[in-house]
C-alpha cells in the first residue's frame, strides 16, 4: 500500500524528469544554433584576413588562420561532448516514460536497444573539425610558399605544430569525458 507522500514524490519525480527532458533538448538546440555561429564567425575571418593581409603579410595571415581554425575545431569538439552527452540523458529519460508498447508505434522500434554513442559520429561538428582542419592545411599550402623569409616560415610552423598538440590534448580530454560519462549514466533495454 502506497501513502500520499509516496505518490508526491512520484509525481515530483516525474515533474523534475520532464522539466530534465526539456532542458536537455533545449541544450541539443542551443548546440546546433552554435554551429552555425562558429561558420559564420569562421567565414568573417575570411573577410577580415583578406582585408589585413596587406598588413599582416602571409605570415601574419597564416599565423592568425592557424589560431583561429585550430579554436574552431576545439569548439566543435566540445560542442560534439556536450550534444552527445545530452543525447544520451534524453534517451535514458524517454527510456523512463515510454511503454514497452511504444517501440514500433510511437517511436522506432530499435530506439529500445542501447546503443553506445559515438565520439566520432556523422554529427555536424566531426564534420566541421575536419573541415576547419581541412581548410587550414589547405589555406597553408597557398600561403606558405608566399612567406620568403625564413624565421617567418619557423615561425608560422612552429605556431602550427603547438596548434595541433594542444587541440589533440583537448580533444582527448573531451574523448575521455564522454567516455566517462558513458560509463557513468549507459542507459537500457526496454525488455
Amino acid at each position: 500500500m502506497t501513502n500520499d507522500g509516496d505518490k508526491d514524490r512520484d509525481s515530483d519525480r516525474k515533474d523534475f524528469m520532464l522539466h530534465m527532458y526539456s532542458a536537455f533538448w533545449d541544450c541539443i538546440s542551443r548546440a546546433e544554433d552554435s554551429a552555425w555561429k562558429i561558420i559564420a564567425a569562421y567565414v568573417a575571418l575570411f573577410v577580415g584576413i583578406s582585408y589585413l593581409y596587406q598588413i599582416l603579410g602571409p605570415a601574419g595571415v597564416a599565423t592568425v588562420f592557424i589560431i583561429f581554425s585550430f579554436a574552431a575545431v576545439a569548439l566543435a569538439l566540445r560542442a560534439n561532448t556536450w550534444f552527445l552527452r545530452n543525447l544520451g540523458l534524453i534517451s535514458n529519460l524517454e527510456k523512463e516514460f515510454l511503454k514497452k508498447i511504444d517501440y514500433g508505434t510511437l517511436v522506432p522500434g530499435s530506439f529500445a536497444e542501447h546503443k553506445e554513442l559515438k565520439f566520432f559520429n556523422r554529427e555536424i561538428w566531426i564534420a566541421q573539425a575536419v573541415a576547419f582542419l581541412g581548410i587550414c592545411v589547405a589555406f597553408l599550402f597557398f600561403v606558405f610558399p608566399k612567406i620568403a623569409i625564413f624565421e617567418e616560415r619557423i615561425v608560422v610552423s612552429v605556431v602550427f605544430a603547438i596548434s595541433v598538440v594542444l587541440t589533440a590534448v583537448y580533444g582527448w580530454y573531451h574523448y575521455s569525458e564522454f567516455r566517462r560519462f558513458m560509463q557513468g549514466a549507459p542507459g537500457k533495454n526496454v525488455n
